[in-house]
């Protein structure tokens, strides 16, 4: 929906672009019980889809058209989402009026319609899933940088009318697609470099009648949050932000392709996937990215002239949370202690929650709480944490059942797996769920010991995802420039260079994923088990140990006895002296 109130006589013409990304299926508001000073007890709800159509609602009424978007990864992630593919989702951006989506890395996650995460059936279709969701939306998925074949696997850019302008969506998907998805959904794509991509694409749709063009990529980088309006007269600094992430670097690249004549201007720029927020001015190009999760909105509003063509003037406002109170001004429950609790208002005026939006949603959350209630059968003393770029408690965890279940010599998890901690109390299917939310296979991986050795240093050596490991320890320590990795088995023999041995894992990992994309596998050496998915074996492994589980376990953490034992803290770098 693009509607918006018109401008009073002599106004100048807004047009405003309204950002979410990286919604990963919540479209469900988070729920807080908060207890106040004086023993007052209150919910507050954060982010989903009703509210979100509240806080839009405000803002259609005000002056200027309003285009909505996505910046990606709309899909995997909840139960509510994964039970239906993905279906929850579409249901409740078809009701917010969404103008358009950039083509996430986690669109491909379902594979084929159905139970299969990979085409193995004969006809199954790789991207099957990810179809079926496109047909049913109202709006389009754009990428101008995935090529399917010679030609792009979704439009490049789309054209639509909002207050009286034709403009352009172009999308985009971050280069490091093949990495971040499982890579057999990926067959027979090409993923094209990002910012030549773009500036094509700009190019021709401007060719096509776009007066307005606006870039919407799930490429990402972040920023501090800033409380102030960002204009072209107060563009502000870059302090605070990630000057050399994808998404800056596209930006710069953008304007000089524009300048040079190798490619169209792009207005304002979007981005996604890095799981941050930003509002920024790079060079001369307004830029944004909104929270994940669906807890916020990004804003980039253009002045456009009497000819339907931007003026140059633009306003980028601070990022705004979507709740239904505010404590102490912040959505943020942990700001409760203490602070009054006001109703939310958004654009001068009280926010409700849309209940229209809600009865979209409604069978698919009843089909989700039934499953989410299923108990597992263990209750936690304290919690299991997880950590994305250190060793933790539920990453090794994890990675002991995914070693029971393959009966391999050494399992590894990779840590952007992991979700979120599994909290004291009884476990139920939602909880654990929300730790494990992707529908990955069990796998193994015949390697040898020599690239075992240089897919730890490889990844000690980065700040992505850490590995967990099962089944042995890790020591590495620099020698001159070169990180050096010795690994012990829990036999007590020592990996060589030399030696075949089998690594539990994922299918994820297994087919490429994260570091695992650097390896080189011959003919046979990856194994997919399509029975299970590995959050219900580890919901088996975790019913075995029964009735109440330590959540400090040493057997899943010893501080003084780590698995990895690092120099310091990830990323391990070293130089020669």
């Amino acid at each position: 929906m693009m509607a918006g109130g018109a401008a009073r006589a002599g106004e100048p013409r807004w047009l405003r672009f309204v950002e979410t990304t990286d919604r990963h299926g919540h479209v469900e508001a988070e729920r807080a019980e908060l207890t106040l000073d004086g023993g007052k007890r209150v919910t507050v709800e954060r982010g989903g889809a009703a509210w979100q159509a509240g806080y839009l609602a405000n803002l259609r009424r005000a002056p200027g058209a309003v285009v909505l978007l996505d910046g990606g990864d709309l899909f995997q992630g909840t139960l509510v989402s994964n039970l239906g593919e993905g279906a929850a989702v579409v249901a409740a951006m078809n009701a917010l009026g969404y103008a358009a989506s950039a083509l996430g890395n986690h669109e491909f996650d379902f594979g084929p319609v159905g139970p299969h995460a990979t085409a193995t059936a004969a006809g199954e279709d790789p991207r099957g899933a990810l179809r079926a969701r496109a047909k049913e939306a109202k709006f389009p998925i754009v990428s101008a940088n995935v090529l399917d074949g010679d030609k792009p696997l979704f439009a490049p850019y789309a054209l639509m009318q909002a207050g009286g302008v034709t403009i352009a969506i172009v999308g985009g998907t971050s280069e490091d697609l093949p990495r971040t998805t499982i890579r057999p959904n990926l067959a027979g794509l090409a993923v094209r470099p990002l910012g030549e991509s773009l500036a094509h694409a700009a190019r021709d749709a401007r060719r096509a009648g776009a007066q307005v063009v606006v870039g919407l990529v799930h490429a990402g980088g972040g920023c501090s949050f800033r409380a102030a309006t960002l204009s072209e007269a107060s563009p502000g600094d870059l302090a605070g932000c990630e000057r050399d992430s994808e998404l800056f670097r596209l930006a710069r690249e953008l304007e000089t392709r524009a300048a040079s004549g190798d490619g169209g201007r792009v207005d304002a720029l979007f981005g996604g996937h890095t799981h941050k927020f930003l509002t920024a001015v790079v060079g001369h190009t307004p830029v944004a990215q909104a929270p994940p999760s669906g807890l916020g909105l990004a804003e980039i509003d253009l002045e456009i002239g009497a000819d339907g063509k931007p003026t140059g003037r633009f306003r980028v406002p601070p990022i705004v949370e979507l709740c239904s109170a505010t404590l102490g001004g912040s959505c943020d429950p942990h700001h409760a202690h203490g602070a009054a609790v006001e109703p939310a208002r958004f654009a001068d005026a009280p926010v409700t929650a849309d209940a229209r939006v809600a009865a979209a949603l409604a069978p698919h959350l009843e089909r989700a709480a039934q499953a989410r209630a299923q108990p597992i059968g263990v209750a936690l003393d304290g919690k299991i944490e997880r950590r994305y770029t250190e060793e933790s408690p539920l990453g090794n965890l994890v990675a002991d059942l995914v070693r029971d279940a393959t009966r391999a010599d050494v399992a590894l998890v990779n840590g952007g797996g992991l979700r979120a901690d599994l909290p004291a109390g009884a476990l139920t299917y939602g909880v654990l769920f929300e730790a494990l939310p992707f529908d990955n296979r069990l796998a193994t991986v015949r390697i040898g010991g020599a690239a075992l050795r240089r897919l730890l240093a490889r990844n000690l050596s980065t700040a992505r995802g850490v590995l967990s490991i099962s089944g042995a320890r890790v020591e590495a320590r620099c020698r001159g420039s070169e990180l050096a990795v010795a690994i012990a088995l829990a036999d007590g023999r020592t990996v060589e260079d030399g030696g075949r041995y089998t690594i539990g894992t994922t299918d994820f990992l297994a087919l490429g994923g994260d570091d695992f994309g650097e390896l080189e596998l011959g003919a046979g050496a990856v194994t997919i088990d399509d029975g299970a998915i590995l959050r219900d074996i580890v919901a088996a492994g975790l019913a075995k140990l029964g009735g109440v589980v330590r959540g400090g376990d040493p057997r899943w953490f010893d501080p003084a006895h780590r698995r990895l034992d690092l120099p310091h803290a990830r990323p391990v770098a070293c130089s020669a002296r």
